[in-house]
């Protein structure tokens, strides 16, 4: 791309290749790799990941024929429970209008072997929401199929998006062998032993009870079921149980409290949110990184939760409720003793239980007020956000997920924590007991309800970026450098750890990760480094509040996507260039902040600094080269704040300056690095006369600083001129660049 006239310049100019000059738009990601059966979908991965699982040529066909129909192309994933398709509009929901039912209906009955859909399965529309969405209710004769459903988006009679939850099994497994009344009767037995395990009266004023039978999908099949509906007028308490009717077991609860100051996030009600009460109890957490590590929990008045509510799923899983996280325990212990006290007790799978619960809850609220008060914003997650701790596994894992939460599906958007202490039979073996771990995903699901997260298949780069962000943001909490220290320690030599302060450059980090990915795309954690590290970076030039602050404001300035930066399929071949291509753009984008929001020019040369010393721009071989318009800083200066991180890179800083300028350029690496820098200047014209020295360069502090004045800038008008450093010898460490007219 050719340089336009030079008469009115902003103080930061791009030069790029013509095919990536593409404008940044929003879009949403998360961060994901399969692991459980249990949350069968693709999660974040601190270690390695199995395949995603393939669609078969006949559906992957299907599915490619409804893209080429679509206004918006459909994604299609594997949903939780194992064995459920989801379609999704670009991962989310718009808008869909009344007379879309009609159109729903012949959409499943044109795809039926394709999505899943029995024919025996009938279809009505259980509500409307927005004008143009249809929610859709699925039927076996005349009882409902509960946990099967289909949104439906419609404009103008055209289909332009749906979600589907379909079983996997599709048999009946039994018979409806018990009455509606002795289900009720069940459910009341059931209610009572919730209420007085949490201390509460069982003598309670109930409402008229609702009981309707039902099918409950699971994998297996379709279970008969009653749905007991019951609400209490003093208490304002609902309930709902699902007893199977063959045998009157207790299937599932779901509990609402409906009063109180807190907020619940349940998608069967108006505004999406139902408030619940809230108290404080005693319990133990860990206060900072460094007494996690060393095992020193603090006794504290926790403020904000919902005490004593039981769960809303199995009865044998206790939760608790904050204002800022939902917290759950999948091994199946009440946290609260007869006194609301969080229960604790010697080592034992149950009496360590809820020390994860109370623990992550208190992690969450911390980093939540940390980030409200650096963003000075209100944050999207300012609810009760689903958070599963004690999930048994191999694998020291954690994730973030948008879909539906499986434990009771009330809402849609969860978090969950491995861990492995039934393995290893110490219950510090927990991946929820890791605050940066907390902060990381806290950081995803944030971004997601904010619309500002970064989506894409699996390891493309804009996943990488994700990762980047989320790192940056627990550690800058932390005020550290180092993600999975906490981990690292339980793990030792499985290297989870992420350092975003070593030697992660561009390209050479990258084609590393594609050396351990199974998609042939760089694995997204280890790219991701890159980019978490010149975040780290800026944050240590910048300042943490600032750094954190320009990034919120310029998200919106960002690629989201592959496609925004002109790759909507990054391949193995095409991996290098599509990760240069989308880390710079979201560069430009921190860049290209309005008026209403400025900019310092050191801030802009600590960016631009940061950019290049990770390698993947303004190096003699990447395609994009940030320039500086030094006639519009104050006094003439700029400063780059940088890095030589790889021996032998060197990194490239460009700037307008008036012809006649006389230039001062000072190179000063850090004391104590070992680096011994050295620069060149010359008109990016190429032509040899644009540079005059005047005088030598000098080499003070045995080469670590080495400075020239009286450099004459020759180049006609507001001319364009390239400065290049390197380390001699191969030496690296950082170092600041001074240019000076």
């Amino acid at each position: 791309m050719g340089l336009s006239s030079p008469n009115v310049l902003p103080p930061v100019r791009i030069i790029m290749d013509e095919r990536h000059a593409r404008t940044a738009v929003l879009g949403c990601v998360l961060l994901l790799a399969p692991i459980s059966n249990l949350f069968a979908e693709d999660r974040l991965q601190i270690l390695r990941r199995s395949p995603e699982p393939a669609f078969s040529p006949a559906q992957e066909e299907g599915l490619h024929a409804l893209n080429a129909r679509a206004r918006v192309p459909f994604q299609a994933r594997r949903g939780a429970p194992a064995g459920r398709l989801l379609l999704l509009q670009d991962g989310r929901l718009a808008n869909a209008s009344p007379d879309a039912d009609e159109a729903a209906r012949r959409f499943l009955a044109e795809h039926a072997d394709l999505l899943g859909f029995d024919a025996s399965w009938q279809v009505t529309v259980a509500r409307r929401g927005g004008g143009r969405r249809a929610h859709l209710s699925l039927r076996l004769g005349d009882i409902e199929i509960l946990g099967a459903s289909a949104i439906v988006l419609q404009d103008g009679g055209e289909i332009t998006g749906a979600a589907l939850c379909l079983p996997q099994g599709r048999a009946v497994l039994g018979a409806f062998r018990l009455s509606a009344s002795d289900a009720l009767a069940r459910a009341r037995e059931e209610v009572n032993l919730l209420r007085r395990r949490r201390g509460a009266t069982v003598h309670v004023d109930w409402l008229e009870p609702r009981v309707r039978r039902a099918y409950l999908a699971t994998d297996a099949g379709l279970v008969p079921c009653y749905l007991v509906e019951e609400r209490s007028h003093a208490l304002a308490e609902a309930y709902g149980l699902f007893i199977d009717a063959r045998d009157g077991a207790l299937l599932r609860v779901i509990c609402l409290i409906q009063h109180g100051t807190g907020q619940y996030p349940h998608i069967d009600q108006p505004g999406g949110f139902i408030p619940f009460a809230t108290g404080a109890g005693e319990g133990k957490v860990y206060r900072s990184l460094k007494a996690a590590r060393a095992g020193n929990a603090t006794q504290l008045t926790l403020k904000n939760l919902s005490l004593g509510v039981p769960s809303p799923a199995d009865v044998t899983k206790g939760f608790v409720v904050s204002a800022r996280a939902d917290t759950w325990d999948a091994y199946g212990q009440d946290p609260f003793s007869a006194k609301l006290k969080f229960n604790y007790g010697p080592f034992s799978l149950a009496g360590y239980d809820h020390f994860d619960q109370v623990n992550v809850m208190y992690q969450v609220e911390k980093f939540h007020q940390h980030v409200r008060k650096a963003i000075d914003q209100d944050l999207a997650t300012d609810f009760s956000l689903p958070i599963v701790c004690n999930i048994a596994s191999a694998s020291p894992n954690a994730f973030f997920s948008s879909s539906t939460f499986p434990m009771d599906e009330h809402t849609s958007g969860f978090i969950a924590f491995f861990d492995l202490t039934q393995l290893l039979l110490d219950p510090a073996a927990d991946v929820a007991r890791d605050p940066a771990v907390v902060a990381h995903e806290y950081t995803h699901a944030w971004l997601y309800f904010e619309g500002l997260s970064f989506t894409g298949d699996l390891d493309e780069p804009s996943r990488a970026v994700n990762e980047g962000v989320a790192d940056f943001f627990a550690l800058t909490w932390l005020k550290d450098t180092v993600i999975g220290r906490y981990l690292d320690d339980q793990f030792p030599g499985l290297g989870i750890s992420r350092d975003l302060q070593d030697a992660d450059h561009f390209p050479e980090t990258t084609i590393a990760a594609m050396a351990v990915s199974q998609t042939g795309l760089p694995e997204e954690h280890r790219n991701g480094e890159v980019f978490g590290s010149f975040l780290v970076d800026v944050r240590k030039k910048v300042g943490s509040a600032r750094t954190e602050r320009i990034l919120y404001d310029s998200f919106p300035f960002w690629p989201h996507e592959m496609a925004d930066v002109g790759y909507p399929q990054v391949t193995p071949e095409n991996a290098l260039a599509a990760t240069e291509t989308f880390f710079t753009s979201c560069v430009q984008g921190m860049l290209g902040l309005p008026p209403g929001i400025p900019l310092g020019v050191d801030e802009a040369g600590a960016i631009i600094g940061a950019a290049a010393g990770r390698g993947f721009c303004n190096t003699p071989a990447s395609t994009t080269l940030f320039m500086t318009n030094l006639e519009s800083a104050p006094e003439r200066q700029v400063k780059h704040p940088s890095r030589v991180v790889v021996a032998g890179a060197q990194q490239r800083f460009a700037f307008y300056a008036q012809q006649g300028r006389s230039l001062s350029v000072t190179l000063a690496g850090k004391r104590n690095s070992g680096l011994r820098p050295d620069f060149t200047l010359a008109a990016i014209s190429g032509n040899p006369a644009g540079v005059v020295e005047s005088a030598a360069k000098v080499y003070t502090d045995q080469g670590r600083v080495v400075r020239q004045e009286g450099l004459l800038l020759q180049e006609p008008g507001l001319g364009a001129y390239k400065l290049t450093v390197e380390g001699t010898d191969g030496t690296t460490g950082p170092y600041t660049l001074t240019i000076d007219a």
